[in-house]
């Protein structure tokens, strides 16, 4: 789990902002577009995001709407298997330190502090097979079914709140030109047997 705190200087710029200016700016040092695999199409690496996120060059989030065209659906389908990477990494942490399934009754700095000292905890012991045995976290089968981890038993399903939709879901033509770009791929080359039954579609 990678962390990103802010600085404790009343005033000054935090560490967050430095960088989502350089995400805005394209200065972050990302790797440039490639070809997609077993594909001729050049896209950007993107971060992957739900509806609380605009869309941007290299952020990814779902198509709006309940009826859409069928691929559109698989993108969301596909967008939402990605973002499971995500809700696994809070999950496990919730499951194992216990401190993250109540409101925490803290200062604001000792709950950075706290955050943090569990994210450490977290990294050097993922590996370990006693903090994470075997079926803990999500997984497929073979028909591409999402199997639930055990650490889902240990977190009640609202425990996260989502995050406001606080931005403009207007984006440059160039974002949408990104996400098409995805969604073309996956309906073709990038395609997989079973994204249609996962998408609610027919085979």
């Amino acid at each position: 789990m990678w962390v990103r705190t802010g600085t404790k200087v009343m005033g000054a710029p935090s560490s967050c902002r430095r960088w989502g200016s350089r995400l805005s700016k394209g200065s972050l040092n990302l790797p440039p577009p490639s070809q997609l695999p077993e594909s001729t199409t050049v896209a950007p690496y993107v971060f992957v995001g739900d509806e609380a996120f605009q869309l941007r060059l290299d952020f990814l989030r779902p198509y709006p709407g309940r009826y859409l065209e069928d691929d559109r659906r698989i993108f969301n389908s596909r967008l939402s298997r990605a973002r499971r990477c995500v809700e696994n990494a809070f999950g496990i942490l919730a499951a194992r330190w216990r401190v993250f399934r109540r409101t925490i009754d803290l200062f604001p700095e000792n709950v950075m502090a706290v955050t943090l000292a569990a994210c450490v905890l977290h990294n050097f012991l993922r590996n370990d097979v006693l903090y994470i045995p075997q079926n803990y976290v999500d997984s497929v089968d073979r028909s591409g079914n999402i199997v639930e981890g055990h650490w889902r038993q240990r977190v009640q399903p609202n425990a996260y709140l989502d995050l406001e939709h606080r931005c403009s879901r207007n984006h440059a033509k160039a974002a949408a030109d990104v996400r098409d770009k995805y969604r073309a791929y996956f309906a073709n080359e990038g395609a997989v047997p079973w994204q249609r039954q996962r998408a609610g579609l027919r085979p």
